[in-house]
Formats: C-alpha cells, sequence, structure tokens
C-alpha cells in the first residue's frame, strides 16, 4: 500500500495527468489520490525552485557554447535589416529575385 502511494506521489512530481489515473488503477481511494498527488506535486514545485539553477548549471556544462566565430554571415545582416526596420517598407524572395515593398503611405524604400 505504501509503495502505491509514494508511486502517485512520485509520478505527480513530473507529471499530475499520469498519478491520477494511475491511483485508480492501483485500487487506492479519491482521499488518498488526491493527498499523494498535492504531495508529490508540492515536492516537485520545491525542488524546482530550490534547486533549478543547479541542475540547469548541471547540464548545460556539459554542452559546448556556441562561438561567436561559428554564426553565419547573414546572420548580422539580418538582424541589422529587422533593426533599420520601417514599417511598411520591406524586401522578400520570391520567384528566384529580390523584391521590395512600399507600404504607398509615403514612405521611402532604401534598399
Amino acid at each position: 500500500m505504501f509503495l502505491k502511494i509514494l508511486t502517485v506521489a512520485g509520478l505527480a512530481t513530473f507529471e499530475i495527468y499520469a498519478a491520477i489515473p494511475a491511483g485508480f488503477a492501483f485500487g487506492l481511494s479519491s482521499v488518498l489520490i488526491f493527498l499523494a498527488s498535492l504531495t508529490g506535486g508540492l515536492a516537485g514545485a520545491v525542488v524546482s525552485a530550490f534547486f533549478g539553477d543547479k541542475i540547469r548549471a548541471f547540464f548545460h556544462k556539459k554542452k559546448p557554447t556556441k562561438s561567436e566565430e561559428k554564426k553565419t554571415p547573414g546572420h548580422n545582416k539580418a538582424l541589422e535589416q529587422i533593426r533599420n526596420h520601417r514599417p511598411g517598407c520591406f524586401r522578400y524572395h520570391y520567384g528566384g529575385g529580390t523584391h521590395k515593398y512600399c507600404g504607398g503611405n509615403g514612405v521611402k524604400c532604401e534598399y
């Protein structure tokens, strides 16, 4: 019985939608399912609130970081075009050519 309650609480730490049907499948009463799910859900929230940064740092230190040199050359140009965007004026690629559209509100396109 204790193992079933512990299983429901453990499932609730990660996914509450799996814990409730599992509790009914184990034949637990609805009050026990509620208490086990509540305890497991709160335990998961406490662990993620207090240890989330440490867990994230542990997994991120094993991943290689992208260096600035590996970015594509067009990346910075595209960001610059987005920053300098004027309302109603944009450039698009369609049919193998570059076309520009000016909104018609007296907007000057300088592409």
